[in-house]
């Protein structure tokens, strides 16, 4: 996975810094009280969106996470496939993430093919995998994609709200 490579990730530095200043600023300064887990868990659903398909469209980023949270609870869920359950809500979620993630999939390799210049994660595996370097079709980019997100998500959120509450406990 040499697209994860620290000096390849790099080329991100800006636009994470950038991103993590407007959330802060648009979500943050305005509250008397943060949750910040909650806050860190949006902020860095956001950030993978962003980062890894250059996805800037409100509408289709909430649409996604809400549909991730769905699917976060159905991870830690009893895997029982009956409507109603958590479980079920969380496979119906991810049968949807998976096909708008194929939709942005083809929206990139259409745009590239015409040659579009894009600097997300997912058209540099695109742009890997058409030279044969790395995947040989899609659903192997949209399996490599959900894992990073979902891993992302999850454990980056727990440490970052450990960090600030650590850092919060220690105001001097």
């Amino acid at each position: 996975m040499g697209f994860l490579k620290p000096e390849r990730l790099l080329k991100y530095m800006g636009k994470i810094e950038s991103i993590t200043q407007q959330h802060i600023r648009t979500q943050w300064e305005s509250q008397e009280e943060v949750h910040v887990f909650v806050f860190v868990k949006t902020f860095m659903l956001n950030l993978s969106f962003q980062i890894f398909f250059d996805l800037n469209d409100p509408e289709r980023i909430s649409k996604l996470a809400s549909k991730f949270a769905f699917l976060q609870f159905g991870v830690q869920s009893v895997p029982v496939n009956i409507p109603g359950t958590t479980y079920y809500r969380a496979h119906k979620a991810a049968e949807q993430i998976r096909k708008e993630i194929q939709l942005i999939i083809r929206e990139k390799c259409d745009a590239l093919s015409k040659g579009a210049v894009m600097e997300d994660i997912l058209a540099d595996i695109i742009v890997a995998e058409q030279a044969g370097r790395y995947m040989s079709n899609n659903i192997a980019a949209y399996n490599l994609i959900m894992g990073l997100m979902l891993a992302n998500n999850v454990s980056v959120s727990n440490v970052i709200t450990y960090m600030i509450k650590h850092i919060g406990e220690r105001a001097n």
